[in-house]
């Protein structure tokens, strides 16, 4: 660039010029020798006042002359008011606090996890899917590292011969950045808590039998139960080691429930957020326009569903759920009209259908009493299912409430174009996020302040949910190989508010104003936060109790 330090100087106005190659063309365009060039299309174009205070009347053109943008990710800081308490006497940043993420690894080597002395902000890393001797792991499998050895690997010239655990993903790191990610002034990106210290798991992927159990696809991410159980156990088990107090952070979910917050894991989170110190913090899903949803009643005549399946679908399960003490049955007729017939059953049974003119194969799975909703389900497997429109006629014996549910799988398990032809977007928060004494976080748009088209709704039967809603679409965040970029769903709003409920943490147990603070308690706080529509009735089942805000959390408790 000729003219020395002209982009720094007062001395001169700044224009975006458009050049296709040619340089010369903007030189000539703006009169000056001053250029820096962006790539093969822009470049800046450095112009000298002389003397003039303004462009007005100049007649460039409009795309010339640079617009001013905000720091779009500051501003979500700003939305749910941690800008707000940073500015405050509160000093809050997440020290002395942990958190437990359960997802697809983390970049270790990103700068965002780092302290300012150049230590490494994750205590420990469990990466389930790197095999080792067995006797050496605390649970049996994957490899353990520990935060000496990777500063020590951080420290060599190739860290990953040292620790090869990798996000190759992305979706961890970004979430772990999200919560306790540094600031960036280059970028404008700063987590919510960049003082706290990390616990990651990286888990392993489903085994073949168990997504072929389920009809998922192989090409399909799953993760077991089991494994996901096993990562709370270990975070849980670092924490303890290290005293500290701990946010435990679920990006995860799934449709396969019963959505009252009974199954095995939504249970243990459950145990885990009533201790003190602890809060569980999980998205609500991005079911809301999936179509993945039925809600129907039993009346004179049986109902009748219909799904679309699109082509070339592998296969999927689908779920029945009503309530007890009534019994359902159903009848699945495939797309040429062949039917199945009633199926029922006595405590438990099971049917194999074979559709010949489809070449589909259904298992069709009935328990009368599930053993931990104690209500009725039918589960219907489809192996390699034909494409059309596949009809279900549920029964019962109009005992009682004869109201039932029916959900397809998750969005990321089965293609677009397998769906309900007559859906409800409520309901739809998977599991575990409809568990009651979790904390559960749906999505909105900070720019335009609308709720995200995809964000999951309530409210499951047992409980309010969501509990409130932060920001969710294209929020910056760290990518792996040291880069940012942007991402959207419930599961970024869910990192927001785990690094708010780590920074809540921070305020009762480290700055000792909430000795027995909890994942109620935090949830409770911050309910009385947020930020409401007066021409909404809250709580409502798109926006829980509003719109998450720290800031006036703590003046409401000052």
């Amino acid at each position: 660039m000729l003219c020395e330090n002209a982009a720094q100087s007062n001395d001169y106005f700044e224009f975006i010029g458009e050049y296709s190659g040619v340089l010369d063309y903007v030189k000539e365009e703006f009169n000056t020798e001053c250029i820096t060039v962006i790539d093969q299309r822009f470049a800046i174009a450095y112009v000298k006042k002389n003397g003039r205070t303004s462009i007005y009347g100049q007649n460039y053109p409009y795309n010339t002359i640079p617009r001013c943008f905000g720091l779009m990710d500051t501003q979500m800081l700003e939305d749910v008011g941690v800008a707000q308490v940073r500015r405050s006497t509160l000093d809050l940043y997440g020290n002395g606090v942990l958190v437990g993420m359960i997802d697809t690894g983390i970049d270790y080597e990103h700068p965002a996890f780092r302290y300012e002395d150049g230590s490494s902000k994750i205590y420990s890393l469990w990466d389930q899917t790197i095999e080792d001797d067995p006797e050496d792991t605390f649970l049996g499998y994957g490899t353990e590292y520990t935060k000496e050895q990777i500063e020590e690997a951080l420290k060599s010239d190739v860290p990953q011969q040292k620790v090869p655990s990798k996000d190759e993903s992305g979706h961890g790191t970004f979430l772990a950045g999200l919560i306790a990610g540094n600031e960036d002034n280059e970028t404008g990106f700063s987590g919510i808590a960049p003082n706290a210290g990390l616990i990651v798991v990286k888990l392993r992927k489903a085994k073949d039998y168990l997504k072929e159990y389920y009809c998922i696809d192989p090409k399909y991410e799953a993760y077991a139960e089991t494994d996901i159980m096993l990562a709370v156990h270990y975070i849980d088990h670092i924490a303890e080691q290290l005293q500290r107090p701990i946010v435990i952070f679920l990006g995860i979910g799934t449709n396969l429930a019963s959505h009252l917050g009974t199954g095995p894991l939504d249970q243990y989170l459950s145990g885990r957020a009533m201790l003190r110190g602890v809060a569980v913090v999980t998205s609500a899903g991005n079911e809301g326009q999936a179509r993945h949803h039925y809600s129907g009643q039993v009346s004179q005549n049986d109902a009748k569903v219909e799904v679309k399946v699109g082509e070339s679908e592998y296969g999927f399960t689908m779920e029945l759920w009503g309530l007890a003490p009534n019994r359902y049955y159903v009848d699945i007729e495939s797309p040429s009209g062949q039917k199945t017939g009633r199926i029922q059953g006595g405590l438990s049974g099971q049917r194999y259908v074979t559709f010949l003119l489809e070449k589909t194969r259904l298992i069709v799975e009935y328990f009368t009493v599930d053993t931990s909703a104690g209500a009725p389900v039918i589960v219907m497997r489809f192996q390699n299912p034909a494409p059309g429109i596949w009809n279900i006629y549920v029964s019962d014996d109009g005992v009682g409430n004869r109201e039932f549910d029916l959900w397809l799988p998750i969005t990321n398990f089965i293609s677009e174009d397998t769906f309900f032809l007559e859906s409800t977007p409520y309901n739809t928060l998977v599991a575990p996020s409809n568990t009651g004494l979790l904390i559960s976080c749906g999505s909105y748009n900070s720019n335009t302040g609308s709720l995200a088209i995809d964000s999951s709704r309530g409210f499951p039967r047992n409980a309010v949910k969501p509990d409130f809603t932060a920001p969710g679409v294209e929020i910056l965040g760290p990518l792996p190989r040291k880069r940012y970029g942007r991402k959207s769903g419930t599961s970024v709003s869910g990192a927001i508010t785990a690094g708010i409920a780590a920074l809540m943490l921070e305020w009762g147990i480290m700055q000792k104003n909430d000795m027995q603070i909890n994942t109620t308690r935090i949830k409770n706080y911050l309910i009385r936060g947020a930020r409401r529509d007066p021409e909404r009735i809250y709580p409502n089942r798109e926006w829980g109790y509003g719109q998450v805000d720290l800031y006036e959390t703590f003046l409401g408790i000052r």
